[in-house]
């Protein structure tokens, strides 16, 4: 880890992501827990849920595209100032309106979960570039730690906050720390390693993203995979609607028990950074895949099956363990499997798939959940794990499927 800490940029890049997570943090826990707890709030948080993730899907394949194409420092600068400026107005604004309407709550969660859609690709396109392939591993871990501990720390102060201030102080917060992250990402040194011609015609967005896809095309084996390590953030995803209407309805419990919940599985992603480079040594990436989202899927199975407090929060460790360290060994994979020239636009075509699974999967919750229930809700996201470790499973050779590869092959049990 020593050389990693020497290059110039490990501070700045990192400090500037803590931050980044923290912001994005405490706006995506103060506005569900307004939202579920105003009349009719379960069916407007996942109408909400519903129109950012179809918004996502049409707007994740041009992020991936202009990742590739411009200076990738650049957009991400853009992206802080644009929420410090959205998010500290709306903030701001709370202080001369008694209370904020759901169109104002919408437009706050639209703006975080858009936030997110663009910081993601793009923050791990730019950890490719700006540290060297040996050091892959470590970066991942690295940003898992800090990126879950940033959670943990908006858990803790959101707690109090919702509580002593409301909504619009945790609002110019998340917003001054868009322009802190703002102000770091300045400070790193950055060539971009592909330069476009600017007197060659450009080809267009599409053109570029048609590109991701016909990479992915001629190695099917490494689209299912990636799609199907990709299932627990889809799953998480599904949680963020789920669990707020699981604790007040199922657990009959109060905003503490969320926080609480947050906080653990961060504490229990933060482990997954120390400890699943541990686990990639004695096995290996693939099969390190298989056993994680193996522990997801089992927590999330007893949570759905027995409404307790205590074992809520105690699987909350294994939930955010095995996400994390699911997450931890994709991206790994994925810098090794894919040129870091087309990483944003085949990451694109993955995530704007994966996008489309979420507007199906969240649509399909905010109709049926009020007559369903959110165990049984939970159950759905359980059996969609099955799914992707059958997916892995499938696919568990796809480092033979490209000539690019420094990873070590899987070798799972006959």
């Amino acid at each position: 880890m020593g050389r990693l800490r020497d290059n110039p940029n490990f501070k700045w890049f990192f400090t500037a992501n803590l931050v980044s997570h923290i912001g994005t943090g405490l706006t995506m826990i103060g506005v569900p827990w307004f939202l579920v707890n105003q009349d009719g709030g379960e069916q407007l948080l996942g109408v909400i849920t519903l129109i950012a993730t179809i918004l996502g899907f049409f707007i994740s394949p041009y992020a991936g595209v202009l990742i590739d194409r411009f200076h990738r420092v650049k957009l991400h600068r853009g992206y802080d100032l644009s929420g410090f400026l959205l998010l500290t107005g709306l903030g701001i604004s709370g202080w001369y309106i008694e209370e904020y309407s759901s169109f104002l709550l919408m437009v706050i969660f639209l703006v975080s979960i858009l936030y997110n859609m663009f910081h993601y690709p793009t923050i791990f396109a730019i950890s490719q570039e700006i540290f060297s392939k040996k050091n892959f591993g470590k970066i991942n871990s690295v940003m898992e730690v800090q990126g879950q501990a940033g959670t943990m720390v908006a858990g803790a102060v959101g707690t109090i906050l919702i509580t002593a201030f409301g909504l619009k102080t945790i609002l110019i917060l998340d917003g001054i720390t868009f322009l802190v992250a703002f102000i770091l990402f300045g400070f790193i040194k950055y060539q971009p390693q592909v330069k476009r011609d600017k007197n060659v015609k450009q080809p267009t967005m599409v053109a570029d993203f048609i590109e991701g896809w016909q990479f992915l095309k001629e190695k099917p084996k490494m689209l299912v995979f990636f799609l199907s390590a990709s299932m627990p953030f889809i799953v998480v995803m599904g949680l963020n609607y789920v669990l707020p209407i699981y604790i007040a309805n199922s657990l009959e419990t109060d905003a503490s028990v969320y926080a609480s919940f947050e906080m653990i599985f961060a504490g229990g992603a933060v482990l997954a950074g120390f400890t699943v480079n541990t686990l990639v040594k004695k096995f290996t990436p693939i099969l390190s895949i298989y056993i994680t989202i193996t522990l997801f899927a089992l927590a999330v199975v007893s949570v759905s099956q027995i409404p307790a407090v205590g074992l809520f929060l105690f699987m909350a460790v294994l939930m955010g363990w095995g996400n994390a360290g699911t997450r931890i060994n994709m991206k790994t994979l994925q810098m090794n499997l894919i040129p870091t020239t087309l990483m944003g636009r085949v990451q694109s075509f993955i995530r704007a798939t994966g996008v489309g699974i979420r507007v199906l999967l969240i649509g399909g919750f905010t109709l049926f959940i009020p007559t369903i229930g959110a165990s049984m809700a939970l159950l759905i996201l359980s059996g969609i794990l099955v799914f992707a470790l059958l997916g892995v499973y499938l696919t568990k050779d796809v480092n033979e499927s490209t000539e690019v590869s420094n990873v070590k092959k899987a070798e799972f049990p006959s």
